[in-house]
């Protein structure tokens, strides 16, 4: 009895701990030519990454602890330190790239996912930028890309043709799972919620369930919404606009407020914790194991 009251007065100083550290921030870009990041009250404003031409989509890598991006005018995705820090290019227009625009990360599966309005594609590659290969084609302008991986699902905007899309993360079985919306820009979701929102060029951020269900219009008389991020944990959903702000609101689009404003133009925006330390993972595997060898020592006495 003791044994488990230790190991779970361990695993809970060890999660107090962790959860103060995984405090999510904002990073965006901003066709300005940087990639900036904030925290999650708009505070600590950092700018990471300048000299760029026109970066646009962004995303996240929290267990390598890197920032991926697009640029439309070098029509490159590159990757660097979380910090801005070690940048370096993955992907060129000699692999065949013509207008990326906006990413997504999946670092469990090694693989970064992006459209390609020009190519009317969504393709994808391993996070070196190697195996590029085609997730679907044939599109008008496909512009927002998002990740639910514990389903193994990919879902993309058509922002020419008013559609959102859902497929396998290879793209087979895709299918329109809304149609007739006035030009889908940027997507996210919310897998545990069961919603997916996105940013639409009539001023308006929109959410449905995860089959295209139950659409409902959250916000309107937006100027220029453009990339969307949601935190299901602290219930709030983040966008970019071509207003000069980055702004959020609850997830029913309640209280929306301006985070930054005066900003030149950003575009993509995403949520992750700053760069992994050695002690966040040093506790997480002490949590790991006081939670692992709390339930053995259970099973023994049990």
């Amino acid at each position: 009895m003791l044994r488990s009251i230790v190991w779970v007065g361990v695993a809970v100083f060890a999660l107090g701990l962790v959860k103060p550290a995984c405090a999510l921030d904002i990073y965006w870009t901003d066709y300005g030519g940087s990639i900036e990041r904030a925290s999650p009250d708009g505070s600590n404003r950092q700018t990471l990454i300048t000299g760029l031409g026109r970066p646009a989509g962004v995303g996240l890598d929290a267990f390598s602890g890197k920032v991926y991006w697009t640029d439309l005018s070098g029509r490159t995705i590159e990757r660097a330190n979380q910090d801005g820090s070690n940048r370096e290019p993955l992907i060129t227009a000699a692999e065949g790239i013509q207008w990326p625009f906006f990413l997504a990360v999946d670092a469990a599966g090694g693989k970064m996912y992006w459209t390609d309005a020009s190519a009317a594609k969504v393709q994808r590659a391993d996070l070196d930028g190697s195996q590029v290969e085609d997730v679907a084609t044939g599109l008008v302008s496909p512009s927002g890309v998002a990740l639910d991986v514990a389903a193994g699902k990919v879902y993309w905007t058509d922002l020419g043709g008013g559609a959102i899309w859902r497929g396998g993360l290879n793209g087979l079985d895709a299918q329109q799972i809304l149609t007739g919306l006035a030009g889908p820009v940027g997507i996210a979701l919310d897998p545990g919620g069961g919603k997916a929102y996105w940013t639409s060029v009539d001023g308006e951020i929109w959410r449905a369930n995860l089959d295209g269900s139950s659409a409902e219009n959250l916000l309107a008389g937006l100027t220029g919404p453009l990339g969307i991020a949601v935190d299901p944990a602290g219930e709030r959903i983040y966008w970019t606009g071509n207003n000069g702000k980055v702004q959020r609101a609850d997830l029913d689009g309640s209280n929306s407020e301006d985070l930054i404003v005066g900003l030149p133009d950003p575009v993509g925006i995403a949520l992750g914790v700053p760069e992994p330390s050695t002690l966040l993972l040093a506790w997480v595997a002490l949590l790991c194991l006081a939670c692992c060898l709390g339930a053995t020592h259970a099973r023994i006495r049990g």
